[in-house]
């Protein structure tokens, strides 16, 4: 996630969502580069989980009238391998409330100073 913040109030005047960013990210900006100034931080991936989950199996049959028809005959049970990512960086909890919602962004500024993210 890329976050532009005005350089004299902190006041953060857009984004560019995303866990990993390319180089065309990076050369993106939103608004005068005199003017504004940016926190990158990139998810990192810390661990997998294991999802199952139930696919249903079908089966046709011809029914009564000789019309083709679909039924569930059952469940297959199948695993899926999730990535586990996390910010990068020492406030990853609002990162994460930002990937989650990136309207929450709004709520924030970044202080000017310290580089940290505060409530407005």
């Amino acid at each position: 996630m890329i976050l532009f913040y005005s350089k004299d109030t902190g006041e953060i005047t857009g984004t560019i969502d995303g866990r990993v960013h390319s180089e065309d990210h990076l050369k993106m900006w939103v608004g005068d580069k005199n003017k504004t100034d940016r926190l990158i931080v990139e998810f990192v991936r810390v661990g997998e989980e294991i999802e199952v989950y139930y696919e249903p199996i079908y089966e046709e049959f011809i029914d009564d009238e000789g019309f083709t028809e679909t039924r569930e005959k059952g469940k297959k049970k199948k695993k899926r391998i999730n990535a586990i990512f996390e910010p990068n960086h020492k406030q990853k909890d609002l990162f994460q409330l930002f990937d989650k919602n990136s309207s929450e962004v709004y709520k924030y500024k970044i202080n000017t100073i310290t580089k940290e993210i505060v409530k407005k």
